[in-house]
């Protein structure tokens, strides 16, 4: 049995799908003169394609997940967030991906909606490094979503018909992920420390979200 935060009302017993997402690891690399443009067109083609991506997520969302995405692009077109990493590559004569990832934190930190930013940073640096990013719309069956923990973009692709409920690492009530639990009137516990190592693909779980337990 595993102890959690309840952030949404409930009873879900279920199939594990496990979300795991690649964490890369940045490291910050000093660049020459010639190679400033190019790493600025890096910065600049995860841009459009970031935009994009969430443009197509956006085009197939509810009204509410809309407004939440149009957030995250309104962010990707910031022009002192996108300034300040270019003032990196340009002026500190430093990589696209660590500067954007360093930049990303700092706003994160300094900011309303931390939770947002680090999503949207999720997926530029993705993009950069031209890697793929793990979609839930090819949800067929009805799982509980285990996590480290479920972002905006996550739940904006999911199948909420598919989605018994959620389990995750971290995050309280006042996160996303409860908050988006709630509004679906699905169960959910957070904060439960290691889910994501207890639990496989496929393991048969039961949890009440008023009690915060996992069986």
């Amino acid at each position: 049995m595993l102890k959690g935060i309840a952030a949404s009302d409930g009873i879900a017993i279920g199939r594990v799908l496990l979300l795991k997402k690649e964490i890369p690891v940045i490291m910050r690399t000093v660049i020459s003169e010639s190679e400033i443009s190019s790493q600025l067109r890096i910065l600049e083609n995860a841009l459009k394609k970031s935009i994009s991506q969430l443009k197509a997520i956006q085009s197939e969302s509810d009204e509410n997940m809309s407004l939440i995405l149009d957030s995250h692009i309104m962010i990707l077109e910031d022009t002192e967030l996108i300034n300040a990493i270019r003032l990196k590559i340009e002026t500190g004569k430093q990589d696209a991906v660590s500067a954007a990832d360093e930049t990303l934190r700092f706003f994160a930190d300094m900011k309303e909606r931390s939770e947002d930013i680090t999503d949207i940073g999720y997926r530029l640096i993705m993009n950069m490094l031209g890697r793929e990013i793990h979609s839930l719309r090819s949800i067929k069956e009805p799982v509980i979503i285990v996590a480290h923990d479920i972002t905006p973009s996550d739940t904006a692709q999911m199948k909420k018909d598919m989605v018994l409920g959620f389990l995750t690492d971290i995050g309280g009530r006042t996160s996303h992920a409860a908050i988006m639990a709630r509004s679906l009137e699905i169960p959910a516990i957070l904060g439960l420390g290691n889910i994501t190592s207890s639990v496989e693909h496929g393991d048969r779980v039961c949890f009440d979200g008023s009690e915060g337990t996992v069986l």
